[in-house]
């Protein structure tokens, strides 16, 4: 006999949170990606990607962070993780550049990455453009509100529009866990 196996709740393409780190941890944070460098990337990345970036060491963030993503795992994904598998990863997209990153995947051949964090750090009205868009059955573009969390599934393809005025800062993270069956 087959089993019949009930019917689970969808998995939502994104969730985001709003105003769930503290202020002083957020200032923090754009103060150190204000001090952002050259990506770096070579070959096809170069012409995908427009941005500056700083590697986080481990600190108060991984903790704030780390318990915003499980809980939202647990609640949404219930994908099986284990953490962050990399460091924290600072963004700085400038309009003079018409910074930006296009569709892309979080893949990782090294790390199985599960779930993507994206934090807003930059007030929207410091900036326009930049948005975050992820291609769902159409493409979502997520909250640009400070201190807005939104986490995703890393298969999902996104990306980051031109920022045509101004500076955004964001903070990324990818969390890792085996790989999918």
């Amino acid at each position: 006999m087959i089993p019949i196996i009930p019917k689970a709740a969808p998995v939502p393409p994104c969730v985001g949170l709003g105003d769930c780190i503290p202020s002083a941890l957020l200032d923090a944070l754009e103060a150190q990606a204000s001090l952002a460098k050259d990506a770096g990337e070579t070959g096809q990345w170069k012409a995908n990607r427009r941005s500056k970036v700083r590697w986080l060491e481990p600190g108060p963030i991984y903790e704030v962070l780390g318990d915003i993503v499980a809980n939202i795992n647990a609640t949404h994904f219930r994908f099986d993780i284990v953490g962050f598998g990399e460091q924290i990863q600072l963004a700085r997209y400038e309009a003079e550049d018409q910074g930006c990153y296009d569709w892309h995947q979080d893949y990782n051949a090294e790390v199985s990455r599960k779930l993507s964090v994206s934090v807003q750090l930059t007030a929207p009205e410091l900036y326009d453009g930049g948005d975050l868009e992820i291609a769902a059955a159409e493409a979502l573009i997520v909250p640009r509100e400070r201190g807005a969390v939104i986490v995703f599934p890393s298969f999902l393809l996104h990306r980051v529009k031109p920022v045509t005025r101004g500076v955004r800062h964001s903070l990324v993270a990818w969390v890792s866990g085996p790989a999918f069956r």
